[in-house]
């Protein structure tokens, strides 16, 4: 098992090879507070019923992660996911974003997959019929994360819950690093 100085010698090594991969910018990301800010009140008419953000520097790595529920009637619910990706880059970027190089649409009796752009942020989006169960993912900045989670509800009524969240707002904490 390393030492606690072995440790924070490779976390170290680890900040410096990742600020190296983000062509010698050092990369902070956003606080928790910031990112939990973001979340609506209400989302799709739907109340928010819990909300929780945290940063985590761990290894090298700097990120924050936002989230909310909602929750509508009849048990529908929207679950709601800010991830600053903050500083991560090479294999763990590609982990989190790979899906972002991708161009696909795929169909299926139960539902489909497919890639697009909202605004002009690519996208993501993926809704199987039974239940009504669907998601959005988009890549905002080359930075941060939006997915939406919904159940119980269209995706029309998921595309307007994310027109419901500030994706320039989100953007500009990208310059703001």
């Amino acid at each position: 098992m390393p030492s606690a100085a072995e440790m924070t010698a490779m976390a170290e090594k680890n900040r410096e090879t990742l600020t190296q991969l983000n062509q010698g910018k050092q990369i902070a990301a956003v606080t928790a507070d910031t990112l939990k800010g973001l979340l609506p009140e209400t989302l799709a008419s739907m109340k928010r019923t819990d909300a929780s953000a945290e940063r985590n520097q761990a290894m090298g790595v700097d990120m924050t992660i936002a989230e909310s529920q909602y929750q509508g009637e009849n048990d529908t619910s929207i679950d709601l996911t800010i991830t600053d990706i903050g500083n991560m880059a090479g294999a763990m970027r590609m982990g989190m974003t790979a899906w972002t190089l991708a161009q696909y649409d795929r169909q299926k009796d139960s539902g489909y997959e497919k890639t697009t752009t909202f605004g002009s942020f690519k996208g993501v989006e993926e809704f199987e019929n039974e239940g009504q169960h669907g998601t959005i993912r988009v890549f905002v900045a080359d930075r941060f994360v939006v997915e939406l989670n919904g159940n119980g509800i269209p995706m029309d009524a998921l595309k307007k819950a994310l027109d419901q969240i500030d994706l320039k707002k989100i953007a500009a904490l990208a310059s703001g690093s």
